[in-house]
């Protein structure tokens, strides 16, 4: 019997959270605890449509699509304030 996994909805949660604020895989690998190449392993058990995987695969694209959107937003905003250097 091998190691019992680390894969849980706090773990998950952890590294949703991490990916929206724009963290890096690495990053918010380290940020929850774990290996880089652990959360490699479950980002590429998900891609092959393993549950419960593939739905951890699924939220963490939808946080990378919102953390950009709140990035560029930030960056509109300032520009709109007459931070050219932010729209730069």
């Amino acid at each position: 019997m091998g190691r019992p996994s680390v894969f849980n909805e706090e773990l998950v949660n952890s590294i949703v959270k991490s990916i929206e604020l724009g963290m890096t895989w690495n990053r918010a690998a380290d940020a929850a605890g774990i290996g880089h190449s652990t959360l490699r392993e479950f980002r590429q058990r998900g891609a092959a449509g393993e549950a419960p995987f593939a739905a951890f695969v699924a939220r963490l694209s939808s946080a990378e699509a919102a953390g950009v959107a709140h990035s560029l937003s930030n960056i509109r905003a300032a520009a709109d304030k007459g931070a050219w250097q932010a729209s730069a």
